[in-house]
């Protein structure tokens, strides 16, 4: 649900307190939850006799080892840890020759969780000392529809677009901003990065609604799907 690209290994993203959560808004109940407990371990992931173990459905690492991809860091005060998110060379995926990728893919359960309006909250920190390269494009969290892979419901994205035309890597105009996007990637809502600041957004989605609403627009979708998006 949560992927990464970036062609320097110092360049740190952190995905701080919520990797990924789910709620049922009527209910205020949390369906999925992806924050990471005090006690956890990265090793965690893959080992399913552990909690975190059981809610992982898959990472995608490349040729790294989790403990040379993630790192759980305290925070103090909090009852999470802070999962920070690494990327090198040897995260090249061979699948899309030229991508990196890091993922982490919660268990996610369609038929329970794609039903009436369901809220999906995603928090994320850039560091002053992990700046990125914004003439690359970084995924930071997708739903896909569940008939259609590799289609997103939306998807929260950071820096330049991929485009094969586009041979002398210029970065987009926007490319410092958080995007929030539908799926014809049409940005609902942006806001500029800055360095250890919190971001924290709340997507509500409505399945069996036929329009993507935000602030600005109202867009038609062909597959009966609905977004609502919810300002930070």
């Amino acid at each position: 649900m949560s992927q990464r690209l970036s062609s320097a290994s110092s360049a740190s993203l952190f995905l701080l307190v919520v990797l990924s959560a789910l709620v049922a808004p009527s209910l205020s109940k949390i369906l999925l939850d992806y924050r990471i407990p005090p006690t956890a371990k990265v090793t965690d992931m893959g080992d399913k006799t552990t909690a975190l173990g059981k809610l992982t459905k898959a990472t995608i690492t490349g040729k790294n080892s989790l403990t040379e991809a993630y790192q759980f860091m305290k925070v103090p005060k909090s009852q999470f840890q802070v999962v920070a998110l690494k990327i090198n060379d040897n995260s090249i995926f061979k699948d899309q020759l030229g991508f990196r990728r890091n993922d982490i893919v919660p268990e996610y359960n369609a038929k329970l969780f794609e039903t009436g309006t369901k809220t999906y909250h995603h928090s994320f920190i850039f560091t002053k000392g992990g700046k990125l390269d914004l003439k690359h494009g970084y995924l930071l969290a997708s739903v896909e529809f569940p008939d259609a892979v590799s289609t997103h419901m939306f998807d929260i994205f950071h820096g330049t677009q991929f485009d094969s035309k586009n041979t002398a890597g210029t970065a987009d105009k926007d490319a410092n901003k958080i995007r929030v996007r539908d799926i014809n990637f049409k940005t609902l809502f942006d806001v500029d990065v800055k360095s250890d600041v919190i971001f924290n957004f709340a997507i509500e989605v409505d399945w069996k609604a036929k329009y993507v609403f935000s602030k600005k627009s109202a867009i038609i979708l062909r597959r009966r799907k609905a977004l609502k998006f919810i300002l930070p």
